[in-house]
């Protein structure tokens, strides 16, 4: 799993702090937004972009249909917030608890955000990312050797130096 706390979180409601319910390891805790266009997403910031293998996320509990809600809603990614691809679009087999989706898209992208369909409002308990953070700095003499792991979901793996 990614570690969020490296990220910025981010949402169509700028001046929400909620939008961190959504990585707060709570399910009983969410981002809503009641905005017709919505989204909530994290920043990994210059120099750094994260290529998905998965996605899993719990959504609301308020839902007590969570399909009539959330079909069809999609996590995305992007490196302007300009164009953005499609990671995952969330098909007929939602359900209310951990849904677990994987990405055929191993572009890296700095931006990666959950858009709405027509109906959700943004509404999820909990989002985690899965697969490797990338560093897009250029490499020069004076850097510093440094650790990478890799996670992606069910292997953890170190790279030390």
């Amino acid at each position: 799993m990614l570690p969020t706390s490296q990220f910025t979180i981010y949402s169509d409601q700028v001046s929400s702090s909620s939008a961190s319910a959504s990585f707060d390891g709570l399910v009983n805790t969410f981002y809503s937004s009641p905005n017709t266009e919505c989204y909530i997403g994290l920043d990994a910031g210059v120099g750094v972009q994260a290529s998905i293998s998965r996605i899993s996320f719990f959504p609301s509990l308020n839902w007590a249909n969570v399909a009539q809600v959330i079909l069809y809603s999609s996590f995305q990614g992007s490196n302007d917030q300009l164009k953005w691809d499609t990671l995952v679009t969330v098909d007929q087999t939602v359900h209310t608890g951990w849904n677990i989706f994987a990405s055929n898209n191993i572009t890296p992208y700095r931006y990666i955000r959950f858009v709405h369909n027509s109906t959700s409002k943004c509404s999820l308990a909990e989002i985690k990312l899965y697969g490797i953070l990338y560093s897009t700095m250029d490499v020069n003499l004076s850097s510093q050797l440094a650790n990478v792991t890799y996670n992606d979901g069910f292997n953890t793996k170190t790279f030390v130096n």
